[in-house]
């Protein structure tokens, strides 16, 4: 199995060593690196070209005036040749075991998977903290996403996805839009396309430092009506790759049987479901009831179900989907 892992920068050569050094050392050693300069103007291009002299049959270089993040994931995929595409930041590091673990869990037929990981601030103890997943919930999330746009991944350097799927969501075709945060079309693609496989393991470290805190940053009001306008974008593209119809949204027991996909289940995920019924769904009193009803009923007695029931609950819901695109 052959890792291709893209690595974009611009302007980090203060992190970029330890990035490339990362990968690098993976204790899995069928990879290739495909790293992307963005157009910097500081030494990041001396460390890059530095590591291809070392590394020539493991590196591969782009160079590029500065574009941004989603016309440099572009080129470096042209150029890509792994079943498996995995994806770093400049600013950011994986544990030398991170290729290995994703190997096992691909090999296992998962397609997108994202990993919980660690967050490093830049202070004098370089401390590390743990950081928790975004949105622990495996299964579909097709609902969520549609009437709320809930976000359904982690940071870039904590996805990856199989070439099959990436051959379904590449090219990113907003280029000019996803100067920064391009990872967002590839989470809501990916998590339209197929279920998330997210594991409990911290496998890559996020730097938290001045120049990168969208993560956890404020934006403007106009730039989040402006990103939310794109994302609405990203999802009809996607959904329409599924051609479901607009009626699949509108009937509350799909919605309960989406409900049923998750692996993870708590106070938080039933009741967004249930605040999408209450507001987004057109449908009588009386059956907003029965599938609340429904809902709290199978919250209270499958918290915790085993791999082989909820794989019979995640075909149910696939049979439910692929009859859909019939109506």
């Amino acid at each position: 199995m052959l890792f291709s892992i893209i690595l974009t920068n611009y302007n980090y050569s203060k992190f970029l060593y330890e990035a490339i050094d990362s990968v690098i050392n993976q204790t899995y050693q069928n990879f290739e690196l495909i790293i992307v300069d963005d157009g910097s103007d500081d030494n990041s291009r001396e460390i890059i070209f530095n590591f291809a002299l070392k590394y020539k049959e493991k590196i591969k270089v782009i160079m590029k005036n500065n574009e941004g993040q989603a016309a440099a994931f572009n080129d470096a995929y042209k150029l890509s040749k792994g079943d498996i595409i995995v994806f770093l930041d400049a600013d950011d590091y994986f544990y030398p075991n991170k290729l290995k673990v994703l190997k096992d869990y691909f090999e296992n037929g998962h397609d997108y998977i994202l990993n919980n990981f660690d967050i490093l601030k830049e202070c004098s103890n370089n401390q590390i903290v743990y950081y928790p997943a975004y949105y622990p919930y495996e299964g579909y999330n097709l609902f969520l996403i549609y009437y709320l746009q809930i976000y359904t991944g982690h940071t870039t350097s904590n996805i990856a996805i199989s070439k099959k799927l990436a051959e379904k969501i590449f090219p990113i075709v907003f280029e000019k839009e996803y100067k920064i945060c391009a990872d967002d079309y590839i989470v809501y693609a990916a998590s339209i396309l197929t279920t998330p496989k997210y594991i409990q393991e911290k496998l890559s470290v996020y730097r938290l430092h001045g120049k990168n805190r969208f993560m956890c940053s404020v934006q403007k009001n106009i730039k989040k009506y402006e990103k939310k306008i794109l994302t609405s974008k990203v999802i009809k593209k996607f959904l329409k790759k599924l051609a479901i119809s607009s009626s699949f949204f509108g009937n509350p027991y799909h919605l309960y049987l989406e409900f049923k996909t998750h692996s993870y289940l708590d106070e938080s995920i039933k009741l967004t479901y249930k605040y999408i019924l209450d507001n987004f769904l057109n449908v009588p009193e009386d059956e907003k009831r029965r599938i609340k009803t429904l809902i709290e009923n199978y919250y209270k007695n499958h918290k915790n179900l085993f791999e082989k029931d909820k794989k019979t609950i995640l075909d149910s819901f696939v049979e439910g989907l692929n009859a859909s695109k019939n109506l």
